[in-house]
């Protein structure tokens, strides 16, 4: 079946479109399918990063509507059986015009509007799925909750387990993006604090982070910072580290599937919905950066200090947290997917 994925990535939006799906589309690609995405401008070649094949459409990822000729002449020429949509910016038009043309298999975060499609996904782990059918009646089929969160192959195959040295590493994680710059005013109260400055820091830099020369400057500075540049080894990075301050998205399934301990907060409107990990006893929330950065950075020091005195509330927390997500959700998608 020709499978193609309509994803962008860039500096305002991050990567996790186009992460998330690569992860369904390299389980299509194994079941054999053939996989083309179909990208608004260049900046989301680096994230494919010739992994499969992509076309340009020279669009606004933001007006979807205005590229549905081009992309429908894609989607005719490549034979197309198949579009996995993942983008914020879809429309009504743009469900009902593409759906002349093949079947449409849409990944939802937002709930924005009844989406006409074959296939609905959203990987949520917190949220009524049957209130969510009734909202979202005009898909056929569903598939929903944290069983089908789309992770790499590494989440599932990295065993689960910490670093095994007398400092504590602390790992932080915004994804690709830091538009807030959060990350190194974090570093820099950590520092500030006399039962943490101490510990290991590893600072992830996606991609487009505005703020990576902060970082190394802090990296420069201090030998217990490490700053690594968008790495691959994400899985063993994760696994290593015995506490984690991330952003929201799709990281937080990611470090779930390792059975990590993880003080969570938001940046982006997207992530609101986080605070459920906490509401469930499964991570720690340190609160809304976009409305209140410095309550975060503040809320941050105080509860890294509550994992590092008591190891039993790590320890539960990894325990809870796994319970969600087995990193098989992307293997789950493919499979159904190419059965529509």
């Amino acid at each position: 079946m020709n499978v193609l994925i309509r994803a962008d990535g860039n500096e305002k939006i991050g990567s996790g479109h186009i992460m998330r799906t690569k992860s369904i589309a390299a389980e299509l690609k194994r079941l054999g399918a053939k996989v083309l995405y179909a990208l608004a401008d260049e900046r989301g070649k680096k994230l494919i990063n010739n992994e499969f094949q992509s076309v340009v459409l020279s669009s606004n990822y933001e007006c979807l509507d205005d590229e549905i000729n081009a992309l429908s002449s894609v989607i005719k020429e490549q034979k197309i059986k198949l579009i996995l949509l993942d983008s914020y910016f879809v429309t009504p038009k743009y469900f009902k015009e593409l759906k002349k043309l093949a079947k449409v298999a849409y990944i939802d975060d937002l709930d924005a509007f009844a989406y006409e499609c074959e296939a609905l996904i959203n990987y949520g782990a917190f949220f009524d799925k049957n209130e969510y059918k009734a909202r979202q009646n005009l898909a056929k089929k569903y598939f929903l909750g944290s069983e089908f969160a789309p992770l790499r192959a590494e989440f599932r195959n990295t065993q689960k387990s910490s670093k095994n040295t007398q400092k504590k590493q602390v790992l932080l994680t915004t994804g690709n993006t830091d538009l807030l710059g959060i990350m190194p005013r974090l570093l820099e109260a950590f520092l500030g604090d006399e039962s943490l400055k101490n510990l290991e820091f590893l600072a992830i830099s996606g991609a487009f982070n505005e703020h990576e020369n902060k970082l190394l400057t802090l990296s420069a500075k201090h030998k217990n910072i490490k700053v690594l540049k968008n790495p691959e080894n994400m899985a063993q990075i994760m696994s290593e580290a015995d506490f984690v301050l991330s952003a929201g998205g799709s990281t937080l399934y990611e470090l779930a599937s390792l059975a990590k301990a993880v003080i969570c907060f938001s940046i982006a409107a997207n992530q609101n919905n986080i605070k459920s990990w906490a509401e469930a006893g499964a991570m720690l929330y340190a609160g809304d950066a976009k409305a209140d950065s410095h309550s975060v950075v503040a809320r941050s020091v105080n509860l890294l200090k509550s994992l590092l005195n008591d190891e039993n509330l790590a320890k539960t927390l990894g325990q809870k947290v796994h319970f969600f997500v087995d990193g098989k959700g992307a293997i789950r998608l493919a499979k159904e997917l190419l059965s529509l």
